[in-house]
């Protein structure tokens, strides 16, 4: 599955002083297929929340470890092993794995 994402300075610079997007400002060029490039400081924040939602898994607290995880593959899909490990979580919990990477 690929995600198409917008521009966030062109987004946040296109709210038309209302707080909500007006739609017709929004160019076929605002959109592309690839996610934002991620800098080196937020990687880092990502390990960070990576490594929590593990600490979290290990105590028994699934679930605040899969908002943790769902908060990562949001901004980063294919941010390490996040896919699978949702995808496992949610079949042991008789879910369908939806959106993302897997593995």
């Amino acid at each position: 599955m690929r995600r198409r994402f917008a521009d966030r300075t062109v987004v946040a610079s296109r709210t038309g002083g209302t707080g909500a997007p007006d739609s017709r400002l929004f160019a076929a060029a605002d959109i592309t297929d690839e996610a934002p490039k991620l800098t080196a400081a937020r990687i880092q924040e990502l390990e960070s929340l990576k490594a929590r939602a593990e600490v979290r898994y290990e105590a028994g607290e699934v679930d605040e470890a899969i908002r943790i995880w769902e908060m990562i593959r949001m901004e980063a899909p294919d941010f390490g092993d996040v896919g699978s490990r949702l995808s496992q979580e949610y079949l042991s919990r008789g879910m369908e794995p939806c959106g993302g990477p897997t593995g």
